[in-house]
C-alpha cells in the first residue's frame, strides 16, 4: 500500500521506530511499516503528537487533513522541500514575465484540451449514442485549441474556461439524469457528481502541492492561475490537464454502480458523500492515483526544463 486513509473519529496515530500504529485498529490492522506509506489522508478527529509528526516528515510522508462535512482540505503537512532555491527564483521571474507566463499557461491549457478529446473519444467508442454531444464538444475544443498559440494570457484563461464549459456539457449528456448533473458547481456542491468531483480535485490538488514541494517549486506562484490569497496557484495549473481524466474515471464509477445515489446525502448546505460512499470513492481514487502521481512528477520536471529555458 502507499496511502493510508483514516476516515473515523477518535483515532490515535503514533509513528516511531519505522512503524505507524493506529488505535483502535481498523479492519484487523493497527500497524503499518513506514517504508510502505507515502501519504496519509485524515478525515475526522485523529490524535497524533509532535514526535510522530516529525517521524512522518523525516520519512517524506505527506499528511493531508480534510475538515468539515464538505471534505475540504484544511492542511497539508510536508517534509523538507527540494534543495534548489534557484528553481524558485526562475519560477518567480517567469511569473512576472508576460511572455513566459503566456507560454507556460498555454501549455497547461493545450494539455487539458487534448485530455478532453482523448477521454471523449474513449467514451464515444463505448457509447455511440453520444455522437452529437461529442461532435459539439470536439468543435469547441478545436476552435479553442487553434486560438491558444497567438493569444495573450488573459485570453488563454478565457479559452480554458470555454473548453471546461464544453467538457462539462458533454459529461452532463453522458451521465444518467438521476444524478442531477447539469454542470460544475461547488462551495457547496449541489449534486452527487459535483460532490465526488470536489473530493477528487481536493486530493489531486494535494498531490500537486507535494510534487511542487519535492522539486523545490513554490506551489503558490502559478501561470495560468493568477496569484490569489491562500491559493496554491501552481498546483491549480498542474491539475488542469488531469481533470478530464479524473472526471472520466468518476463517470465510470457512477455508471458501474461503485458510486450510487444512496451514497450521498442532500442537505441545505450541499450534497455530501456518506461514509459508505467515501469507502467506495477512496477505492476508486486509489486505483487511478498512481497514474496521476506519475503524471504530476513528469509535468513538474517538464516545467523545470521550461523554466530553465525562459531564464536562459
Amino acid at each position: 500500500m502507499s496511502t493510508l486513509y483514516l476516515d473515523r473519529n477518535h483515532l490515535r496515530l503514533r509513528a516511531a521506530a519505522g512503524v505507524i500504529r493506529v488505535d483502535p485498529a481498523g479492519h484487523g490492522r493497527g500497524s503499518y511499516p513506514v517504508s510502505l506509506i507515502r501519504r496519509i489522508v485524515l478525515r475526522g478527529n485523529t490524535e497524533f503528537d509532535s514526535a510522530s509528526l516529525a517521524c512522518l516528515a523525516e520519512a517524506g510522508i505527506t499528511v493531508v487533513c480534510l475538515g468539515g462535512r464538505g471534505h475540504r482540505r484544511v492542511a497539508t503537512i510536508l517534509g523538507a522541500p527540494g534543495p534548489e532555491a534557484r528553481r524558485r527564483i526562475a519560477q518567480y521571474r517567469a511569473a512576472v514575465d508576460p511572455v513566459a507566463s503566456s507560454v507556460l499557461a498555454a501549455g497547461f491549457v493545450c494539455a487539458k484540451i487534448l485530455a478532453c478529446r482523448h477521454e471523449a473519444s474513449r467514451l464515444l467508442r463505448r457509447r455511440p449514442a453520444l455522437r452529437k454531444a461529442g461532435h459539439d464538444l470536439d468543435r469547441t475544443l478545436r476552435k479553442t485549441f487553434d486560438r491558444i498559440p497567438d493569444s495573450e494570457l488573459a485570453v488563454i484563461r478565457g479559452l480554458e474556461g470555454a473548453a471546461s464549459a464544453a467538457w462539462f456539457r458533454f459529461l452532463a449528456a453522458a451521465l444518467p439524469s438521476r444524478f442531477g448533473f447539469n454542470g460544475r458547481n461547488r462551495q457547496p456542491p449541489r449534486d452527487p457528481v459535483n460532490a465526488a468531483m470536489s473530493l477528487a480535485y481536493t486530493l489531486a490538488h494535494a498531490e500537486a502541492v507535494a510534487a511542487c514541494h519535492a522539486q523545490g517549486l513554490d506551489p503558490m506562484i502559478g501561470f495560468l492561475h493568477e496569484p490569489l490569497h491562500a491559493r496554491e496557484s501552481l498546483a491549480c495549473d498542474l491539475i488542469e490537464p488531469l481533470r478530464p481524466r479524473i472526471d472520466a474515471r468518476l463517470l465510470r464509477a457512477f455508471s458501474d454502480g461503485t458510486l450510487r445515489p444512496e451514497h450521498f446525502t442532500a442537505e441545505t448546505n450541499g450534497c455530501r458523500l456518506s461514509k459508505a460512499g467515501r469507502s467506495g470513492f477512496f477505492e476508486t481514487w486509489e486505483a487511478s492515483a498512481p497514474l496521476y502521481r506519475r503524471y504530476l512528477r513528469r509535468v513538474v520536471l517538464r516545467l523545470l526544463r521550461g523554466l530553465r529555458e525562459t531564464d536562459a
